[in-house]
């Protein structure tokens, strides 16, 4: 396991990062507490290849969970601008790696941020680009949360495949969206319903590309490392990253 791709201080959070077949670990996850009760978990998956690919997610999940600690994130009229100021910082620093190795590099950003107050959870708000995925489970109930920012997902969206059929379908790994361009983002972000005792999952496209079939995610155990060495057994050939959420 890439211990040093993980950075994880929340509690009720356990993650997974494992490098599979690929030479260098390009995914990056973070979990943390933010103060005043609100709480974040975020996974990134580079590209770029070699150093750059993990820089790439490292520093921008850096740089977006700097932001957010500098945001305020009170105000509903605003938390939406404020996030989307976040995935702002992100961009730049991925921007910068590309620069600084003269090498294009990017990286998928997904990330929910919660406020828990004494009723239960206050808010909740997804940040999402790329094609890393969020999936809610709520007792018998998964609910994917996220939508692939992807030649494939467009495809779904369209009504060309189904969600299970993404895995066999060539474009799969074309991204229409990422951090580390010049343009504008246009993040998902999106305020979503949490309870207590929801679990989430966060995993990225090495994890659920096996995993989700025709029957949906298998979620096993919902043990991030019984997950990831399942969707190696299965014969996923990237890094494969999970995290899992218990609200």
């Amino acid at each position: 396991m890439s211990e040093e791709r993980i950075s994880v201080s929340l509690q009720g959070v356990d993650a997974t990062s494992l490098k599979g077949l690929r030479q260098t670990d390009e995914d990056y996850i973070i979990a943390s507490e933010l103060g005043d009760n609100v709480e974040v978990s975020i996974i990134l998956d580079g590209m770029g290849g070699g150093a750059v690919g993990d820089k790439a997610s490292e520093n921008g999940g850096k740089a977006f969970l700097e932001s957010l600690k500098l945001s305020n994130l009170e105000s509903k009229v605003s938390r939406k601008t404020t996030l989307g100021y976040c995935v702002k910082a992100a961009n730049m620093a991925v921007e910068k790696i590309s620069k600084e190795h003269q090498s294009r590099s990017g990286s998928t950003l997904t990330s929910v941020i919660l406020k828990r107050g004494e009723g239960g959870i206050e808010w909740a708000e997804l940040v999402h680009i790329g094609d890393t995925r969020v999936y809610r489970i709520r007792g018998d109930e998964t609910t994917l949360l996220t939508n692939d920012h992807s030649m494939t997902g467009e495809m779904v969206r369209s009504g060309y495949i189904e969600l299970h059929q993404i895995e066999e379908t060539h474009g799969k790994n074309v991204l229409t969206m990422s951090l580390g361009g010049p343009d504008d983002l246009n993040a998902q972000i999106d305020t979503i319903d949490l309870q207590s005792g929801d679990v989430l999952l966060l995993c990225c496209d090495g994890v659920w590309g096996p995993l989700h079939t025709e029957s949906g995610m298998w979620l096993g155990t919902m043990s991030s490392e019984e997950i990831t060495k399942e969707a190696l057994d299965r014969g996923s050939t990237d890094n494969c990253s999970a995290l899992f959420w218990t609200i």
